[in-house]
């Protein structure tokens, strides 16, 4: 009897170790620079959320909790979980 493998598949583990650099490298030094995520009329904001959302779109990363009928890749919660736990390391992850 085999027992349950915790081993996360591989195109997935490369997906969050992209993200994990992202992460580091281009979200988290906006906690240090964006006062307001969510105001839209930030000219800091604006200048550079939307392209790193466009890089995470790109990646095929972007909606990751909506199913393919709704635009996303409907990933279950398991990899919900991972990714989120990457993304929870800066305030402006989860907008990202």
């Amino acid at each position: 009897m085999s027992g349950w493998g915790f081993e996360t598949d591989e195109d997935y583990q490369r997906d969050l170790d992209w993200a994990d650099a992202f992460v580091t490298k281009e979200v988290e030094p906006l906690d240090l620079v964006v006062a307001h995520g969510y105001d839209m009329a930030d000219p800091v904001r604006q200048a550079l959320i939307p392209p790193l959302q466009a890089q995470v779109r790109e990646r095929g990363l972007w909606a990751c909790h909506l199913g393919p009928q709704l635009g996303g890749p409907g990933y279950g919660q398991v990899k919900l979980a991972l990714l989120n736990e990457i993304l929870g390391r800066s305030a402006w992850g989860p907008i990202v």
